[in-house]
């Protein structure tokens, strides 16, 4: 007989284990619904902070550029701040202005900016940031006529390599405002402009013949079909004259050496040796009546204020210029100008930059501290003696290139870093310009706002009558205008009428005596070169670089003695 036990205890055992493990997981399921709520709760309310942060930071972004196009700029006093904690909503927000170049805070003299807006709500921020240039108060009687708005001009042509690069300058402060690069001939016929199918040229537009358009549609449907509308062909006018002669002269080749301090003249050539180091210090005058040379491993520290005139050709082989901060560089070039594997430009201040051509060197300052000149050689700008600047090899030049009466020619792994005008332009394989958008004030030819335009849209006459940069031309072309001119020329940045009619005329006459000194001193010296450059014209097209130099040797002159111009020398002022 079997033995059989009832099993109802058992199954209450089993149903009362279930019972107690149901509870503990609803416990744990409600433990977990209760802080799964407390972390949706906690989760919106930054979601909600963020949002209005964000939403504080555009609306900010809205009112300061409100407020920047109504012409309000914070004082130095402010250290740039344009508002502080203004209420929007839950939110709040304050605006800072920084300098674009200098990236100190922002003052009436900044010409662009960086616009921080930080919009807060709780403990979240959020930040909106723009860029823009900052427009002077009196811009519509501003008036700049040297040209730079263009990164290549050209009173003839302009051709670009298929392999060759037109870009901005990616280290520039203004080139975060990514504004189209422009360029023109003074027909503005963009025929006239040649660029390669392959060349590497970005974000470019051409000077065209047209109407001003009227509207920012019509002016960006102009700008998309890579066009720029001017409404008069443009003038390329003369270089300033170059000041005078000061110092002692010498009617032997001068050798430079150790540190210059004093004004000097040479009647014939002067050089730097090759690996030698010269150091210019305060305002200096130096003047070459016919060739100067920098040889090769030689360099050049300005510090001060060194005014070139050369009054034939001016070499640099394999040798560096450096401008020291607070430092410039003006040269005035009769011949032709020859770089091989030649640095000029600011003062490095990464030792490592070497001469680098990618479009990537630093800054520095830019382009406008380094201006190079070129001289009248013919007064019926004769093509046979137009001058010929060519930059070769591994040169790298930061700089701004004026030669109204050259042609301007790159090669190799070359590069130009700043703007370049001339008779003639062409970047050959391999070359490279870089323009330095720091160089536009917005007061020229590209910027209907500008003072050079008249109510109905065209170009003043007396702008279109302007034939040279020369102070006095300038001053006048003030007086017809009204306002003030800009220009390239070192030593006259700005030239503002006076409002007492007397005084301006005085300044004019004495302008005028000024420059009619020197341009007579100017004329002899210039025929002595023309005949020079006349001869030396004669075996110019069949020459290589070895004839070119082996010419340079055979001018004629009795093996100079060479003097040495250095050391600690006192002004001569």
């Amino acid at each position: 007989m079997n033995d059989i036990r009832p099993t109802t205890r058992a199954r209450r055992g089993v149903a009362l284990l279930f019972a107690l493990v149901t509870v503990a997981l609803a416990s744990v399921v409600a433990l977990s619904y209760a802080k799964t709520r407390d972390v949706t709760l906690i989760a919106a309310d930054a979601l909600r902070e963020a949002a209005e942060a964000r939403n504080a930071a555009k609306s900010g972004l809205a009112i300061a550029s409100a407020m920047l196009d109504a012409g309000a700029l914070p004082s130095a006093a402010d250290q740039g701040v344009l508002f502080a904690d203004i209420p929007l909503g839950n939110a709040h927000a304050a605006a800072t202005l920084f300098d674009l170049e200098t990236s100190l805070p922002a003052t009436a003299y900044s010409r662009g900016f960086n616009l921080v807006i930080a919009g807060a709500s709780g403990s979240l921020q959020s930040t909106a940031t723009a860029v823009g240039r900052i427009r002077a108060a009196d811009a519509a009687t501003l008036v700049d006529v040297d040209l730079s708005e263009f990164a290549l001009f050209a009173t003839e042509s302009i051709d670009i390599a298929p392999d060759a690069a037109l870009a901005r300058w990616s280290n520039s402060p203004f080139a975060a405002l990514r504004e189209p690069i422009a360029i023109a001939t003074a027909a503005l016929n963009p025929a006239h402009v040649r660029i390669g199918r392959d060349a590497d040229a970005i974000d470019f537009v051409i000077g065209q013949a047209a109407p001003i358009p009227t509207t920012s549609l019509a002016a960006d449907e102009a700008l998309a079909d890579g066009h720029i509308a001017i409404p008069d062909t443009l003038l390329l006018p003369a270089s300033p004259l170059p000041p005078e002669r000061l110092g002692a002269t010498s009617d032997e080749s001068i050798t430079l050496d150790g540190v210059v301090q004093s004004s000097t003249r040479s009647t014939t050539d002067i050089r730097i040796a090759p690996r030698a180091s010269v150091t210019v210090r305060g305002s200096v005058t130096i003047a070459a009546d016919a060739d100067f040379r920098i040889e090769p491993g030689a360099r050049l520290i300005v510090e001060g204020s060194l005014a070139l005139l050369v009054g034939d050709d001016f070499i640099i082989e394999g040798a560096d210029i450096e401008i020291a901060p607070g430092g410039s560089l003006v040269a005035y070039i009769g011949g032709d100008l020859e770089m091989e594997s030649a640095f000029v430009g600011p003062l490095r201040t990464d030792a490592s930059e070497g001469r680098d051509a990618t479009g990537l060197a630093a800054w520095d300052g830019g382009a406008e501290r380094v201006i190079l000149y070129s001289m009248q050689t013919d007064a019926n700008r004769d093509d046979e003696l137009a001058s010929r600047w060519t930059i070769r090899g591994s040169s790298v030049v930061k700089a701004t290139l004026y030669a109204p009466n050259a042609s301007i020619r790159m090669e190799g792994t070359s590069a130009l870093y700043g703007r370049a005008a001339a008779q003639r332009i062409e970047l050959a394989s391999g070359s490279a310009l870089f323009y330095d958008p720091a160089l536009d004030d917005r007061q020229g030819f590209t910027a209907t706002e500008s003072g050079i335009y008249n109510g109905r849209g065209r170009v003043h006459s007396a702008v279109r009558a302007l034939t040279s940069l020369d102070p006095t031309a300038l001053i006048q072309l003030a007086g017809e205008l009204g306002g003030r001119v800009q220009s390239v020329a070192r030593g006259h940045p700005l030239l503002e009428l006076s409002s007492d009619a007397a005084h301006t005329a005085e300044r004019i006459a004495a302008e005028r005596q000024v420059a009619a000194a020197v341009e007579r001193e100017s004329s002899i010296v210039q025929s002595e070169r023309n005949a020079r450059r006349a001869g030396k014209e004669n075996g110019r097209e069949d020459d290589d670089e070895e004839d070119k130099r082996s010419t340079r040797s055979r001018r004629g002159r009795a093996p100079p003695r060479v003097l040495s111009v250095g050391g600690n020398h006192s002004s001569d002022r």
